[in-house]
């Protein structure tokens, strides 16, 4: 997409858009609360960085932000509907689970191509405590192995500080 065409958004998510889409350089403190691999990102490329309220009303906002993100960089069609369904799936999964016993929290977003290798890389992190899956999850609990799935690498980290899920597509030069 180009930056000369105006793309139709959820109220909101423009203003949101231009604060945090915009591939200009800017200090890489702002990884350190990330994993390592968040700070090869390549910030000369359409980047995001959101960190929000963990609640249902803010995935509706980012929901279309990784859309746009996905064609962006050029990433294509069936790939970016995996992107979303993977990145909701774990933005999901930080607002259900990480702060359920917790009046709120937040959790942080941040989509990039990797500087090296080109690839597009998703981080979903919270602050709240990790709930390991139920033995037998019902009709639920199918989060983890959609992400795992829909991505060509997927990590998941869990600890004291929070949880953090890292998924990863090629993307096509």
């Amino acid at each position: 997409m180009g930056s000369n065409q105006t793309v139709e958004l959820p109220q909101g998510v423009q203003e949101l858009m231009s604060q945090t889409h915009n591939g200009s350089r800017v200090s890489r403190l702002w990884a350190l609360p990330l994993p390592m691999t968040a700070g090869d990102a390549d910030l000369d490329r359409p980047h995001l960085h959101f960190k929000v309220p963990a609640t249902a009303a803010q995935l509706t906002i980012l929901r279309p932000c990784v859309r746009t993100w996905t064609k962006d960089i050029g990433m294509s069609r069936d790939m970016a509907g995996d992107v979303v369904l993977a990145v909701d799936e774990a933005l999901a999964n930080a607002v259900e689970h990480a702060y359920a016993e917790t009046t709120s929290g937040a959790v942080v977003l941040f989509a990039a191509c990797d500087r090296y290798s080109g690839s597009a890389r998703v981080i979903i992190s919270d602050s709240g405590r990790w709930r390991p899956p139920p033995a037998d999850p019902g009709t639920r609990g199918r989060g983890l192995p959609i992400m795992r799935q829909l991505s060509s690498a997927f990590s998941l980290r869990h600890d004291e500080a929070g949880t953090t899920v890292v998924l990863e597509w090629p993307v096509s030069p």
